[in-house]
């Protein structure tokens, strides 16, 4: 698939590349088969409580390509919210709360793989746009270029080797640093991160799941791949950086009663999807400032300029708006679009969404999937469209003439 490009809208010249979401190795998965379409009051998921999401269906092991396999509850993986508390306030969610060694390595696995897509952004592309599999989280010497001339030394910002970090004498407080505020050491360059790298919502996450990142991060294997320092940025974007995080406070909670069954799930998935996941990210529009408008969060809006076959896409309103959000959908449904990359129609979500069965978002387990439907599916209306006020419709591949979904051609969320 062709490598896309995100546009920051209301920054002249600030373009970030970005590919279709394709690398599944070495994920941990749940043990589950998925019938998303079947709403319902489930299990217990999340951070606690009953679930308000699809009924999930008995099935195998799931595993990505060459990964190994976690069932439900097994060693390291993170099957619910844990509290992340000194025991001095209230506890807040946490996907690695309590784990240690090894048990903390592997949730920091889980996350890096399957709730943050990391390998997306920090993984070579082949000529044909597909992910190098041999350069796994290895970086890329050219993730985007703001200029639309990449011979003028201007613009160019690479994506780094996160597999060398280790070898390059990062510790875990640095790494840290640069996931949750977009800060580099000066013996690290010094230069601020762009906000490509979502450190502004990764902020929020809770202390102990930064070091989980940190922690696999610094366990990887070193993975020889050539990776320029960043060239100038043009329209004076230098000085904007770093650019302040999102306020926690800003974040909307479900409007759902704390006495509802269904209250924790929601609560947690939206731990998962705007502090410690990039959803929050990319379906919220960006000020010319670089910041998240948080007086529309979760409106959609983004831009992403993918290319030849897709064209522009628009993040969809993900808010229960009843013009130009998402109807009718159940937690369920949001589990089955994220794990298989089908809709409520049953049509298939195109990039960048790192949507399942090829992207990231199929190694989610059942519980954290149901957990974002719940919060999902109760957002406080935003209301916000295209030209018109229309809504942002979610990008699906266009229908095949016999009836399964292609790459090419015009999707719904062009222009």
């Amino acid at each position: 698939m062709a490598l896309g490009r995100i546009a920051l809208n209301g920054v002249a010249g600030a373009i970030l590349t970005v590919a279709c979401a394709s690398d599944k190795g070495n994920i941990v998965a749940e043990e589950a088969g998925v019938d998303g379409s079947t709403s319902g009051t489930g299990g217990k998921v999340g951070a606690g409580g009953s679930s308000s999401g699809g009924k999930t269906g008995s099935g195998g092991a799931t595993t990505g390509s060459g990964g190994s396999t976690a069932g439900s509850g097994g060693k390291g993986l993170p099957d619910a919210g844990v509290p992340d508390s000194d025991g001095g306030g209230p506890s807040a969610p946490s996907l690695c709360g309590g784990m240690t060694g090894d048990d903390l390595v592997t949730c920091g696995q889980y996350i890096v793989q399957n709730i943050d897509a990391c390998g997306d952004c920090h993984t070579p592309r082949l000529s044909n746009g597909a992910p190098d599999t041999t350069k796994l989280l290895a970086g890329s010497p050219s993730f985007t270029d703001l200029t639309a001339d990449p011979n003028d030394g201007v613009g160019n910002i690479p994506a780094p080797n996160l597999t060398t970090l280790k070898q390059d004498g990062w510790t875990s407080a640095e790494i840290i640093d640069a996931i949750q505020s977009g800060k580099v050491s000066k013996a690290h360059g010094g230069k601020a991160l762009f906000p490509a790298m979502p450190y502004v919502t990764f902020h929020n996450m809770a202390a102990i799941d930064a070091q989980a990142i940190a922690a696999f991060l610094s366990s990887l294997t070193p993975i020889s791949n050539d990776i320029p320092a960043r060239e100038p940025l043009p329209n004076g974007l230098d000085t904007m950086l770093p650019v302040p995080p999102v306020n926690p406070g800003d974040i909307p909670d479900p409007m759902l009663d704390p006495s509802d069954p269904s209250y924790a799930d929601a609560m947690f998935g939206k731990y998962l999807a705007a502090e410690v996941g990039p959803c929050l990210d990319c379906h919220t529009e960006r000020l010319p400032d670089l910041t998240v408008d948080m007086a529309h969060p979760f409106g959609g809006g983004q831009r992403f300029e993918l290319g030849n076959p897709f064209g522009t896409v628009i993040s969809a309103n993900l808010t229960t708006d009843p013009k130009t959000g998402l109807q009718n959908w159940t937690p369920g449904l949001i589990q089955k679009l994220l794990q298989t990359g089908v809709n409520n129609e049953g049509e298939t979500i195109c990039p960048p969404m790192p949507v399942g069965p090829m992207g990231a978002f199929a190694g989610i387990t059942n519980a954290h999937a149901l957990a974002i439907g719940a919060y999902i599916t109760h957002l406080p209306p935003v209301s916000t469209g295209g030209d018109g006020g229309g809504p942002f419709p979610l990008c699906v591949l266009p229908k095949a003439p016999d009836g399964g979904s292609t790459d090419g051609g015009k999707t719904d969320a062009g222009p």
